[in-house]
């Protein structure tokens, strides 16, 4: 593995940043570490998720603290223009010259960062018109003796709760041009879901200029280096894929390296390693049934000690899906309350065990990030004091002075 080098101040401001962005935004680590992935690499993000998980909030927030970089964003529809999205017509030049040009100042044209709300209801004629800007950077008007322009922009955000896939071919295309894909749902834990409605949020403090960061986007993280174990993981896993036949685009694994490269960055490593390949579950995929598998092959070819950790995932899940098999009444009407409180032993034995597993995997790692560790201690404690509440009775503040020397040794790393 790569020795760290000195820490970039991009980096180190980005590591602050997400920090904060994780405090306001709870179970969204994931979705703002891809988000962040995307504009170190100046690629597309496609957030997919239902309405009411903080997407457009998210990428306000995030692009708020770029400073100097501009932002347009629109929520699209049926009914939506292009020139809804690049412009209105300058009436005034078309009286005056007879030139058919839009007024794009502040508009998607002229922007370094684009949020697309809604995208999956754009019409044809819109997303027609997106392509060429999306993908070259370019927009097309005859004027100043061109018909062909660039555009400013760095970054384009998408938010759904449908994917693009299934659609037209134009809309397929435009499915393409996101090279990051991440999923937001609900709150899942029941401590988050308190925090989300009684706190305030506290905004973030810390501001990237986009001068410096432009600077990084264009010189710093192209010229992070893909090392020797990084390349033999990616062919590996491209053969890995191919036997699950899943099939992404020379072009997609050949982008994929941007994403490993600014993740090296984040990291203060000048060199792309094998760690690095955990944060391909972001790009990879192309349907939603992928997702998982394709998680469970970046993360295992990322680190030796993923496939040990989703194997005790499945036995944090089996213990919750056995707590929810005892609420209520059973198939025939029958209370199940005396069921409940006898599993709560079990249940409290196996993930006292589950804990154990957690702590041993942690130590052998000796230090090395063992992605998605912190996700699995989350849901441990999460189940665990599930178990507590709804099998042995207690309550929030009694499960929570239970649980105080039941919650481990440490996170796993960053991710």
């Amino acid at each position: 593995m790569s020795t760290t080098t000195t820490m970039h101040p991009v980096a180190q401001k980005f590591g602050d940043l997400r920090r904060e962005l994780n405090s306001m935004f709870l179970e969204r680590n994931d979705v703002i570490l891809a988000m962040i992935l995307t504009v170190l690499t100046g690629q597309h993000i496609f957030l997919l998720g239902p309405p009411g998980t903080a997407k457009s909030l998210m990428v306000r927030t995030l692009v708020r603290n770029l400073l100097g970089a501009r932002h347009f964003e629109i929520l699209l529809h049926k009914g939506t223009s292009i020139e809804a999205i690049e412009g209105p017509l300058d009436i005034k030049r078309f009286r005056e010259t007879g030139e058919y040009v839009l007024r794009r100042e502040f508009y998607a044209t002229q922007v370094e960062m684009l949020m697309l709300d809604e995208i999956g209801k754009a019409n044809p004629a819109a997303v027609n018109g997106m392509l060429a800007l999306l993908n070259e950077r370019l927009f097309h008007e005859v004027r100043d003796g061109m018909s062909v322009h660039p555009a400013p922009l760095s970054s384009a955000f998408g938010a759904s709760n449908e994917t693009l896939t299934d659609q037209s071919d134009s809309t397929a295309a435009l499915w393409d041009r996101f090279l990051v894909r991440v999923l937001v749902d609900y709150l899942v834990d029941d401590d988050n879901f308190a925090a989300l409605v009684t706190s305030d949020m506290t905004e973030p403090t810390t501001t990237i200029d986009w001068g410096e960061l432009r600077d990084v986007i264009d010189n710093v993280v192209p010229a992070v280096t893909l090392s020797e174990p990084a390349l033999k993981g990616l062919v590996s896993l491209r053969h890995e894929f191919r036997r699950e036949r899943i099939n992404p685009s020379d072009r997609r694994w050949r982008q994929s390296v941007m994403v490993l490269q600014a993740h090296a960055f984040l990291n203060g490593r000048s060199e792309v390693v094998e760690d690095d390949l955990a944060v391909l579950r972001f790009v990879l995929w192309d349907t939603v049934e992928q997702i998982d598998k394709v998680t469970r092959m970046c993360m295992i070819a990322a680190n030796p000690y993923v496939e040990r950790l989703l194997e005790i995932k499945a036995g944090i899940a089996e213990v919750d899906a056995a707590i929810t098999e005892r609420v209520g009444p059973d198939a025939n009407g029958n209370d199940q309350t005396q069921a409940r409180r006898q599993y709560g032993k079990e249940a409290n034995t196996k993930l006292s065990k589950v804990r154990d597993s957690l702590d041993a995997l942690l130590l052998e790692a000796q230090g090395r990030p063992i992605p998605g560790f912190r996700a699995a201690s989350d849901e441990h404690r999460r189940v665990l004091k599930r178990a507590y509440m709804v099998c042995l009775e207690q309550t929030d503040s009694e499960a929570d002075v239970m649980m105080r020397d039941r919650l481990g040794q440490g996170d796993g790393g960053n991710e």
